[in-house]
């Protein structure tokens, strides 16, 4: 066009090695102030993409590690319940024993006791929960903690009913049926620890205290509620273990976040001594660019004075 502005080949060949040398000084720049060699796209598409995808795993196995976290929390609740029922079946067989050697209104006394220890024993178990799971009266639910994106990476915890005393059931107290004599109905926890006829349940009471001449009563109620605390015992120990798993899988998977993560800024990251280096030296080619834009425009002049 006739307005156009002419230049010459060295200013014209200056002034676009002066752009691209601003636009590399920008580019540094942005990399001194973000940390980051790789911020967008236009930085370079495959290590983009790349640091992209080791990004959303980290996050996707940040989410499996709070899973994992909250299991063990579920896996400790249902623990500490056992220690606290343990203890109550220790005060259980405590009374029992003491109920050997007392008079009929001594016994009709620790009856009482027993039925309070009892009621505290099931409103424990009821409390035993943590996030609305309850891996020791529940038999619907049981407790999923997924490691993964893979389909088999995972540990299921089964939950147990230990009021549940039917053969096939699981229950810790027995695993095996007591028939009520009248209705033929599962007794369940009654049946395991009272254990002396199977029409009185743990909430009636210690009916056989009432009775001063029934010796071998006390002694096979001792027996059951010793055998109700080894089978908590073993229950605990199934649960350690799993907390042991998860335990395990938890310190790998924060292992393994941090390698997705590092991962990622071996790519992303940028080396901050290197890119200072490279904005100095910008800065500089910038000056000798600007110095040879003005020894070009010196030349035109002196072409200039010559015509004239």
């Amino acid at each position: 066009m006739s307005n156009d502005i002419t230049l010459s080949s060295a200013q014209r060949q200056t002034l676009l090695s002066l752009q691209t040398i601003t636009n590399l000084s920008d580019r540094t720049q942005i990399r001194l102030a973000t940390g980051r060699k790789i911020n967008d796209v236009t930085d370079g598409p495959e290590d983009y993409f790349a640091a992209r995808t080791l990004e959303k795993r980290a996050g996707l196995l940040n989410g499996r590690r709070d899973e994992i976290d909250q299991g063990i929390s579920t896996i400790q609740a249902a623990l500490e319940g056992i220690d606290a029922l343990d203890e109550f079946l220790g005060q259980l067989r405590g009374l029992t024993r003491q109920a050997r050697s007392q008079t009929e209104e001594e016994r009709a006394e620790t009856t009482r006791s027993y039925n309070s220890v009892v009621a505290q024993f099931q409103n424990l178990l009821e409390d035993t929960s943590y996030q609305g799971l309850n891996l020791l009266n529940n038999v619907t639910a049981d407790l999923t903690v997924k490691f993964s994106e893979e389909e088999d990476s995972l540990l299921v915890i089964d939950s147990v009913n230990i009021l549940a005393t039917a053969a096939g059931t699981g229950g810790v107290f027995g695993g095996r049926p007591f028939i009520n004599n009248s209705s033929g109905s599962v007794r369940g926890i009654a049946g395991t620890i009272n254990g002396l006829n199977a029409g009185v349940g743990l909430s009636s009471g210690f009916s056989v205290l009432s009775n001063g001449t029934n010796l071998q009563s006390l002694n096979t109620l001792d027996a059951r509620l010793s055998d109700a605390q080894d089978r908590l015992e073993s229950r605990a120990n199934v649960l350690g273990n799993h907390v042991a798993v998860l335990q395990t899988r938890l310190n790998y998977t924060d292992n393994l976040i941090s390698n997705h993560i590092t991962g990622s800024d071996k790519i992303k990251n940028a080396d901050l001594n290197e890119e200072a280096a490279n904005l100095t030296a910008t800065g500089t080619q910038y000056q000798i660019g600007v110095q040879a834009l003005g020894v070009a425009g010196q030349r035109v002049q002196s072409l200039l004075q010559v015509i004239r």
